[in-house]
């Protein structure tokens, strides 16, 4: 029997795409290892923000000469990037349309979903059988391989952006801009639909704060306004915590929970069971960002944006933590907005991230700028790394979908 890759490994693939074996360190328990998830393709990044535990995590190694290998001239992609084992590209856009483009940059297929504009096309979401999911507002679709679109459902809501979910046998779940968590099949029934308690949140779950996955996939880890809760597959909530988060919820292969808090303007850790492993308020650095998803190393440091100030000379940056909360680095990014993109972290511990209306920055594991590229940018959304190549989409005019190489 064929041995089952993990979610971010996809082993010798077609296309001479692969990504090097980890191996177990026996001095860093923090070093980040391979998780197996049945109902995802087995490839080097099947959905958004790399894995159901949305840490940005690759496996594989980035660009080495930065050049543009490729770009296509895609208006409006407003959603992350998936990739498949023969190294296909995934993506929508706002016009309705999902794409699957070669590795060496040609359009393979493109099918029209839905014949009116959206400003939150869904991120695909790549399965172990071959087919797609993808949602665009309030519809969402099952597609077969070669494109042809196998079911198509209603969504108790509009959906924004980051994508939905999936557990490990396959059922997705998503939070409406109504605050409601559900879960539903791949045939589109709904399982359950759940608010937080009303004396908590006033019934309300942040649409934009995508739920994550423990590394066991047997709970979600959701946001709210005033707590983060923990909700097992029956829609019952095992634990929640105060704690007013302003940023995306991070999680790693071990199932720890780090999370930002505005309100005291610090950094927590939490483990799989609710409780506080250390709380760090911040002194050295200015307040973190809430916008982007944070990042982890293959080493298990942690990687958040820190929020640009009204005073020009500090701008947006990114800020290296140990897994205990200790600043290692911060960097001022200079020229841009706050950070725009979700953060992401090759193999070898580059970090790239993007500013708005600034250059997509690519980051030394020392916190020294290697590259930037671009001027006039905005990469809201979630890039993908693969075989040595960065792929991202530019939702500004005139942008379109990059290959970095």
């Amino acid at each position: 029997m064929r041995k089952l890759l993990p979610l971010f490994l996809a082993g010798l693939l077609v296309l001479g795409i692969s990504c090097d074996n980890p191996t177990e360190s026996k001095s860093n328990p923090y070093e980040q290892q391979p998780i197996d998830w049945p109902s995802l393709a087995e490839s080097p990044w099947p959905m958004y923000h790399g894995s159901p535990l949305c840490n940005g995590l690759s496996l594989c190694d980035g660009p080495v000469k930065i050049n543009t290998y490729w770009k296509l001239d895609i208006v409006q992609i407003g959603s992350g990037v998936a990739i498949d084992d023969s190294g296909n590209i995934y993506v929508t856009n706002g016009d309705g349309f999902l794409y699957k483009i070669s590795y060496d940059g040609k359009i393979r297929w493109k099918i029209s979903l839905i014949n009116e504009w959206t400003d939150e096309p869904g991120t695909p979401i790549l399965l172990r059988n071959g087919n797609i999911y993808v949602h665009l507002g309030k519809k969402g679709f099952l597609i077969t391989k070669v494109g042809v679109i196998e079911k198509q459902y209603d969504l108790p809501g509009y959906v924004d952006m980051p994508s939905f979910q999936i557990d490990m046998e396959g059922n997705f779940y998503g939070i409406t801009r109504q605050g409601v968590l559900f879960k539903m099949t791949q045939e589109g029934s709904i399982s359950w639909l759940i608010l937080p308690p009303d004396s908590l949140d006033k019934n309300f779950f942040v649409s934009t704060y995508m739920p994550v996955f423990l590394p066991d996939g047997s709970s979600l880890i959701v946001g709210s306004i005033n707590h983060i809760y923990c909700i097992d597959l029956n829609g019952e909530i095992l634990w929640y915590q105060q704690i007013a988060p302003y940023s995306q919820t991070l999680i790693t292969s071990e199932g720890l929970i780090y999370i930002y808090s505005h309100r005291d303007t610090s950094l927590n850790c939490f483990t799989k069971l609710g409780d506080k492993a250390w709380r760090n308020k911040l002194t050295e650095t200015r307040g973190l960002d809430g916008y982007a998803r944070p990042a982890v190393t293959k080493e298990g440091d942690i990687i958040f944006p820190i929020a640009p100030s009204r005073n020009p000379d500090l701008p947006a940056g990114v800020a290296k933590f140990n897994p205990f909360g200790k600043l290692i680095w911060q960097i001022s990014l200079p020229i841009g907005g706050n950070i725009c993109s979700e953060i992401i972290c090759d193999y070898s511990g580059r970090i790239y991230a993007s500013t708005n209306l600034g250059p997509f920055y690519i980051l030394s594991s020392k916190g020294t700028i290697l590259a930037q590229f671009g001027d006039r940018s905005i990469v809201g959304m979630a890039p993908a790394i693969f075989n040595n190549t960065l792929i991202f989409g530019d939702q500004f005019l005139g942008g379109g979908l990059y290959a970095i190489e």
